[in-house]
């Protein structure tokens, strides 16, 4: 396990900020305190939590036999329940739809699917039959990239997904500053990675509230993807990033 961090990220930021927007890396590696990370970005942002307390054991630091990663649940009070053949992380709607990039490794026991999902409900990632890797501390990288957000992670399993599955190096590219709604998006130049109406694009302004961010937003930027080409875009302030 390595530390909690965000920064910039290399060659997949460089063609991220090719657009408008401002990008932000954040990892979360689970480590000791373990309980740490219920004060950090991803349980802050989404249902995430380990399967112990969910099932009751509501010492924050405990982390049973999994030294690396979490077992994961998707209820966050202690003693809330688990069961069923289905695990859903879901992420907070503001948060959700400023995602660009999700990757994390998945030690899985009983999986048998594996979905991501966009803030629209499309699926972005669609796994059947994960890697069973049956190691805590050894699991299979998974990673999405969306421009239409991404609101859940599902892990479909066998029997019961909770306590069966662990999760350990998560890192998302997050979009940041004033959040604006697509209404009009036109390529030029040959550009196909052009944001879609109705998404959300990212000024990369300055903003403590909504309010702070210019009402349109009106711009020609470059080809999101790195690629050629333009894309003329106007749209309408929606959130602070």
């Amino acid at each position: 396990m390595r530390k909690w961090f965000k920064g910039p990220l290399g060659c997949l930021l460089a063609a991220v900020m090719a657009g408008p927007v401002v990008a932000e890396e954040l990892v979360e590696e689970f480590p000791d305190p373990f309980g740490g990370y219920r004060d950090r970005w991803l349980f802050q942002n989404s249902n995430i939590s380990s399967y112990y307390y969910a099932t009751g054991n509501c010492d924050v630091n405990y982390r049973g036999n999994n030294a690396c990663g979490i077992w994961i649940a998707d209820c966050q009070e202690c003693g809330c329940g688990v069961g069923g053949n289905e695990a859903n992380i879901i992420f907070k709607p503001e948060f959700a739809a400023s995602i660009q990039y999700v990757a994390f490794d998945l030690s899985s026991w009983n999986a048998t699917g594996l979905k991501v999902y966009d803030k629209d409900g499309n699926v972005v990632l669609d796994v059947v039959n994960p890697v069973r890797t049956m190691n805590q501390c050894a699991g299979q990288r998974y990673e999405a990239n969306s421009n239409n957000g991404v609101s859940r992670i599902q892990v479909l399993g066998s029997g019961q997904v909770e306590g069966n599955n662990a999760m350990d190096n998560f890192k998302v590219i997050v979009a940041s500053g004033c959040g604006y709604k697509v209404k009009k998006s036109k390529s030029k130049g040959g550009c196909e990675a052009c944001p879609e109406v109705g998404g959300e694009v990212f000024s990369g302004a300055d903003c403590e509230d909504v309010k702070d961010c210019d009402k349109k937003y009106k711009k020609t930027i470059g080809c999101p993807d790195g690629g050629p080409g333009t894309c003329k875009i106007k749209g309408k302030r929606t959130s602070c990033g």
